[in-house]
């Protein structure tokens, strides 16, 4: 009886590490963006490129009234 005990508390360290492993790859894992993650992304850089185009803009006008 007492190496049926020994035998199950070795399989049950064997599990516990094999979980350990496994915890540890899907931990090193990158985990995919999701959806809204990827929504605002479009949205800072659509921001981001107004932003651009505006200062452009602005810049083309100064130097249209200022006559360059």
């Amino acid at each position: 009886m007492d190496e049926i005990a020994k035998e199950l508390a070795r399989i049950g360290r064997a599990v516990e590490r094999q979980g350990d492993i496994a915890q540890k790859a899907l931990d090193s894992t990158p985990k995919a963006p999701g959806r809204f993650t990827r929504l605002m992304e479009l949205v800072v850089l659509i921001a981001g490129a107004m932003g651009i185009l505006n200062s452009v803009d602005l810049v083309m006008r100064w130097v249209a009234v200022t006559g360059g």
